[in-house]
């Protein structure tokens, strides 16, 4: 939606160059309206984010990493403006890297802190941060993945905002005051392989009508299967689509393209793939 990203670019661009203090809520609602958001929209936006804040912090604050990483990118990306969210999302990340060493998350943990450090550059947990992950990353990593880590941790990313909630990263690249759309990042290496569920095709058919299926790509993106069709909701808006089960854990949406959804053997995630890039899926049980 072009007020939303007409917001976020504003408020981005008012936050970079005046790094001494954050925008209050009253700035940044008088920064919407002008970009032409209706105020209800934005008063949905601050409520979806203070529940996205409220549950990540809750989880981080007692290491749960997965779900810490889970709400505080939502809250992020609704909010990128935000040091305190960018610090939060960033540890989550970080523990999420430190108990599972994926890769991914120690990049994401250090552009986010790279972000935060161009907005307030005293924000010393961020400079904790980013230089734990750098130390640790001399002393355990050195080769192609600690490479391309320091090389991820050049570039910051700035996500653009869409009603329903999320805009994905489009690798914004900030150079106070202008910003410059550069390529999107995927989220996920397309080297990245997973097992497929040990289930039969038709068993695999029947376990998708169970579930629901989310990502953030250039929205969040709601996924439930039914009959002949998937309901695809973003934006506060519901689309339905047909859709091809190719093999066990394969499916494909057939829309303006062609999207492939995969879910790994744990039935618990997947992946998501557009001609953008590979997302993160998360899979949970349907309500």
């Amino acid at each position: 939606m072009d007020e939303l990203q007409n917001f976020l670019r504003k408020a981005l661009e008012i936050q970079l160059g005046c790094s001494e203090k954050d925008l209050t809520q009253d700035e940044l609602k008088a920064i919407a309206l002008r970009a032409g958001l209706a105020e209800d929209d934005w008063n949905r936006i601050c409520s979806e984010l203070e529940a996205h804040l409220t549950r990540g912090r809750n989880f981080l604050r007692f290491k749960n990493a997965g779900d810490a990483v889970r709400e505080l990118d939502q809250a992020e990306m609704l909010a990128p403006y935000r040091v305190d969210v960018l610090a939060d999302c960033a540890r989550a990340h970080q523990l999420h890297w430190e108990e599972t060493s994926a890769p991914n998350s120690k990049e994401r943990a250090t552009d986010l802190y790279e972000k935060c450090l161009r907005l307030e550059p005293h924000h010393a947990e961020a400079a904790e941060g980013l230089s734990s992950l750098r130390s640790r990353g001399r002393r355990f990593g050195s080769g192609k993945g600690a490479r391309k880590g320091i090389l991820a941790s050049a570039s910051i990313a700035v996500l653009l905002l869409t009603v329903a909630g999320v805009v994905a990263w489009n690798g914004l690249t900030v150079d106070p005051p202008r910003i410059t759309v550069t390529e999107e990042r995927p989220l996920i290496g397309s080297e990245t392989v997973e097992s497929v569920p040990n289930l039969t095709k038709e068993e695999f058919a029947d376990w998708i009508m169970a579930k629901e299926f989310s990502f953030a790509g250039m929205l969040v993106v709601k996924l439930t299967f039914e009959e002949g069709h998937v309901r695809w909701e973003s934006a506060g808006r519901i689309w339905r689509h047909p859709y091809t089960v190719d093999s066990p854990g394969r499916v494909t949406i057939h829309r303006d393209q062609d999207f492939k959804l995969a879910v790994y053997e744990d039935l618990r995630r997947g992946s998501f793939e557009s001609n953008r890039g590979k997302y993160f899926l998360t899979v949970s049980d349907r309500n």
